[in-house]
């Protein structure tokens, strides 16, 4: 199975969807198309703007790049991740070349300071051609379901961590009980946490987040 993946997010970041997908045993090559290559894999082959004369064109040119090398190797699957830009390309692609595609959302989509006006219009166009949309959580779900999307084209894939990065120090100078980390945007519901610790002080004074 040939798999094209378009992705941005950051360096490691991006990895971590492209090695997932690469691990699938039925995945027998991925075509990563991505500013930068990120770390290398056996099943991996990045395509990047091979010159910066072209770099504020490079989604029309990966569009056009896909295209034609589907006449050479055709996919059996394009994933683009986020709605726009490249969930657009992989949707478009997808319908030309008569494939599935699917649109990883990440974050909310009901978050409303990226998605509104035309860009959610067009947004909601992508999803509705998209042969599949991954979300990271129950909520998103409902929203798109609320906006006319077919519920079973709709999969949960939770974030994931990797455990690797951390590791366990057996010290008794712990600073605080609880963590919560994120940016400071309403979608994050930071006054939920802080009304639970606010409960959980009523029985446990001495915790500390």
């Amino acid at each position: 199975m040939n798999v094209t993946l378009i992705i941005k997010c950051g360096y490691q970041d991006s990895f971590y969807f492209i090695s997932q997908i690469a691990s699938i045993e039925k995945v027998d090559r991925l075509e990563v198309y991505r500013d930068e290559p990120s770390l290398p894999h056996k099943k991996v082959v990045y395509k990047s703007p091979k010159s910066k004369v072209f770099y504020h064109f490079r989604h029309a040119v990966r569009m056009i790049d896909i295209l034609i090398i589907s006449h050479r190797q055709k996919p059996d699957l394009i994933v683009g991740i986020y709605e726009i830009p490249h969930g657009l390309i992989a949707a478009l692609a997808g319908m030309f070349l008569g494939i599935p595609s699917v649109v990883s959302i990440i974050g909310n989509p009901a978050y409303k300071k990226v998605r509104h006006g035309l860009r959610l219009l067009i947004t909601m166009w992508v999803l509705k051609l998209t042969s599949a949309i991954t979300v990271t959580g129950a909520t998103s779900k409902k929203y798109l379901e609320s906006k006319g999307l077919s519920p079973e084209k709709i999969f949960i894939l939770p974030n994931t961590i990797e455990l690797g990065n951390f590791r366990y120090i057996n010290t008794d100078e712990r600073i605080y009980d609880i963590i919560s980390l994120g940016v400071l945007r309403a979608e994050k519901r930071v006054e939920t946490v802080v009304n639970v610790v606010l409960e959980i002080k009523k029985s446990y004074a001495h915790v500390k987040v």
